[in-house]
């Protein structure tokens, strides 16, 4: 199964969150989950854009577009639909 993804991390930044001050970690947090959401967004936005693409091809790719936390300052955008693959490297 094809997966595709994103990942931002910013816990090589700990050390220095941690020096600035508490409250710095938990913006870091939130900045990661904007960012994440932004990335989801522009990417549906580009499968929306996409030409080719049949239409409920289309939904289900942009609905299985999503992101999640994989640390407290780390985050992945990612797709596990199988048609994923065909769609970004085009089929015969």
């Amino acid at each position: 199964m094809a997966s595709y993804n994103i990942t931002l991390d910013f816990s090589s930044i700990l050390g220095i969150a941690d020096q600035i001050g508490g409250g710095a970690i938990k913006k870091i947090h939130e900045g990661v989950g904007i960012t994440a959401q932004a990335v989801q967004a522009k990417w549906q936005d580009a499968v929306m854009q996409a030409p080719g693409i049949w239409q409920p091809e289309r939904h289900a790719y942009v609905q299985s577009i999503d992101w999640r936390y994989t640390t407290h300052l780390s985050a992945v955008v990612e797709t596990d639909l199988p048609l994923a693959s065909k769609i970004e490297h085009g089929r015969p």
